[in-house]
């Protein structure tokens, strides 16, 4: 009798103890790993727009919280704080200069770069404007995108048909007022970037002078930015640091494919102040993937800029590179 009540009380535990597994809460599932990468809203930016649109981070096992700032200093800045951890974009002078203060920081996986076949930044008159070639501009008053970096290129550009210094009056202008100041007589003409080449074009009629002067006279092709992530992330959670460009090079293929333009076109115009019609003829920017980067290119532009006190110092740029080619999970050439 007693071994019957034995046998009937290790069953009973052993159906508890079961009971008990089968009903276990389940395990939580992994998150996956959470990144802030910076932006500018400006149509340079488009890859990481669409990279978030489009799922590209979530296709690779990652969250990635786009984050905004006024300009690419404080984007940088936010980077050396550890704010976030990487950018679509920022532009060479401020990467060189950040840098020279404090070597690093970053790492370059991607680059922008302006040439001929894209329409990215242009001298502009008014469409009753008697200046015809840029010779013409002597006497006048010329508007310009700031900052010293674009002032140096367009003193180049400028001085093959006058003396920048002394034959026109040059007044640097924030992207809102460029438009406005051609249209209202404010400057007799303008040197800037795009979509403000579109915009002055479709609202005001405005008439082109010249298409991508600094390919013209200065570079060609012309890298003008760089994608970077931080030292720390690539130190810390390298392939997550491989998963960000994964994703920002799809989104690169997404973008250089014809049929995909209206989408994209609504894409930046829900991310840039970037008017519809504007954003229906613009041209994208085009980029190099890491292993298409023109190192002697960029490394031209960085001489460039100490050749006109722009660098206090000369910067070898090879060493600021993402050096991993083995993007896992990601097919050869994409």
């Amino acid at each position: 009798m007693k071994t019957r009540v034995w046998i009937v009380l290790v069953v009973a535990v052993a159906v508890v103890i079961a009971g008990m597994l089968l009903h276990r809460p389940a395990e939580p599932p992994e998150l996956p790993p959470r990144v802030r990468m910076g932006y500018q809203a400006h149509v340079s930016h488009l890859p990481l727009f669409v990279a978030v649109e489009k799922g590209f981070f979530r296709n690779e096992g990652i969250e990635v919280e786009p984050v905004k700032f006024g300009s690419a200093n404080l984007l940088l800045t936010g980077l050396v704080a550890g704010e976030v951890d990487g950018s679509a974009v920022s532009s060479f002078h401020a990467l060189f200069s950040l840098e020279q203060r404090s070597s690093g920081k970053f790492r370059v996986y991607m680059v922008e770069v302006w040439s001929r076949d894209r329409l990215t930044h242009a001298f502009l008159t008014s469409k009753d404007s008697t200046v015809s070639v840029l010779g013409d501009l002597k006497g006048k008053r010329l508007g310009v995108h700031p900052g010293s970096t674009f002032r140096a290129y367009a003193n180049v550009v400028l001085s093959h048909f006058l003396d920048p210094d002394e034959d026109l009056t040059i007044t640097q202008l924030k992207p809102p007022l460029q438009v406005q100041a051609l249209a209202t007589g404010q400057v007799d003409a303008l040197l800037v970037m795009e979509p403000m080449v579109t915009a002055a074009v479709e609202v005001t009629d405005a008439r082109i002078l010249m298409r991508n002067p600094f390919n013209e006279y200065m570079f060609e092709p012309f890298p003008i930015a760089g994608g970077v992530v931080s030292n720390r992330l690539v130190d810390d959670q390298p392939e997550v640091a491989q998963k960000i460009a994964s994703a920002m090079y799809r989104a690169i293929d997404y973008m250089a494919e014809p049929s995909n333009r209206s989408e994209l076109e609504q894409i930046l115009v829900s991310y840039a102040p970037v008017d519809e019609r504007v954003a229906a003829k613009v041209d994208f920017r085009k980029y190099w993937k890491l292993d298409q980067v023109d190192r002697e290119a960029v490394q031209e532009v960085a001489d460039f800029l100490h050749r006109h006190g722009i660098l206090e110092e000369r910067l070898a740029t090879s060493a600021l590179y993402y050096e991993r080619h083995d993007y896992s999970g990601v097919p050869e050439g994409r």
